[in-house]
């Protein structure tokens, strides 16, 4: 499409556009059937800058946003990361504690034996947990800090 008709149109438009000292749309009206060429040109290129100016405004605030001294998109202690964030987990077992389907670091020994045997979590006979058969409540759900930057 590029080779076929956007290079000759672009070549046509710019020749006869500095022949006639006119700009796209008024170019177009020496040849009357061609005039929705002039306007279709227009929006094409009115499209093009959109989207250009929304990538480069993109790479403007994460630019800036990496001149931080901790990266923002970095864990799950800011304002928009939800109970499915995947560090609230590695940082909550490593705690000894669980995950509860509200999303809290709940510590094993507030909950009762039926709570814990439906999370997985068994109790030895030496009082200690054992974590081996733990189920995550947002197991599948859960979601990276950086897209929930993101998003």
């Amino acid at each position: 499409m590029l080779l076929f008709t956007g290079l000759p149109m672009m070549f046509l438009e710019m020749a006869f556009g500095q022949y006639a000292s006119q700009g796209v749309i008024t170019v177009w009206k020496a040849v009357p059937l061609l005039r929705g060429i002039g306007y279709g040109m227009l929006l094409a290129t009115g499209i093009g800058n959109i989207s250009f100016m929304l990538v480069t405004a993109y790479i403007l605030f994460y630019l800036f946003a990496s001149f931080r001294r901790t990266l923002p998109w970095i864990g799950c202690n800011n304002e928009w990361n939800t109970v499915l964030c995947s560090e609230l987990l590695s940082d909550c077992i490593s705690k000894s504690s669980i995950i509860a389907a509200n999303g809290s670091c709940v510590n094993p020994e507030y909950m009762t034996s039926q709570e814990l045997l439906s999370y997985g979590v068994a109790v030895t006979p030496s009082g200690e947990y054992n974590f081996s058969n733990y189920v995550d409540p947002f197991d599948g759900k859960r979601v990276r800090p950086t897209e929930e930057y993101w998003k």
